[in-house]
């Protein structure tokens, strides 16, 4: 399980690239203002959309969610977001039942790095 530095964000310590394009700003932003940027890709299919600023922010793993609008997906990342936040570290087999409508459960599986 990750874990908290104590009381230490990440990003204190992170030292900032400078933004080439006006895009990376804007992640840049989120990323200091919001604790995370999230980035969809409609046409994809299935689409998906993912999260920047999880891990650095909270030492958290980011977030991909297939198979949902933007905004669906957006929304959903910041119900995670915000109890990451919070303190809890969503792990590799959780089920979640409490933030979604309509008795739907969020499951989080880790994903192997090159996959």
């Amino acid at each position: 399980m990750l874990t908290n530095f104590v009381g230490i964000r990440m990003q204190d310590q992170f030292e900032w690239p400078e933004p080439e394009h006006e895009a990376d700003k804007a992640i840049l932003r989120n990323v200091r203002n919001h604790s995370c940027h999230i980035t969809g890709i409609p046409d994809a299919n299935p689409p998906f959309a993912f999260s920047i600023g999880l891990h650095l922010n909270y030492g958290h793993p980011e977030l991909i969610i297939f198979g949902q609008r933007a905004e669906t997906a957006q929304a959903i990342i910041n119900l995670i977001r915000d109890r990451v936040a919070a303190g809890h570290q969503f792990v590799d087999g959780d089920v979640v039942d409490d933030m979604l409508e309509n008795g739907y459960k969020l499951g989080f599986l880790q994903v192997p790095l090159g996959v």
